[in-house]
């Protein structure tokens, strides 16, 4: 996990880091509803998002949210 982190700041610019995080948002939302551990999946994407603005976390929260509408209350969860 230190290795995504390392190669988002050190490879990926933001344009890319903001693309990749929707995989990201996914996998958390996803961890969530099937009610697994998602202690890793929050820190990634806690520390993946720490550049972005709310303006940009709340685009990736309504594009996870359209792919699955049960993605939603996970994601708000987390954002609040």
């Amino acid at each position: 996990m230190k290795a995504i982190l390392w190669m988002r700041e050190e490879v990926y610019g933001l344009e890319e880091s903001f693309k990749l995080a929707l995989h990201i948002t996914n996998a958390f939302a996803k961890a969530e509803v099937n009610n697994k551990d998602t202690s890793v999946e929050l820190y990634l994407l806690n520390h993946w998002v720490r550049d972005f603005s709310l303006r940009d976390i709340i685009d990736r929260v309504s594009l996870s949210s359209t792919s699955n509408e049960h993605y939603f209350p996970s994601l708000l969860t987390w954002l609040l």
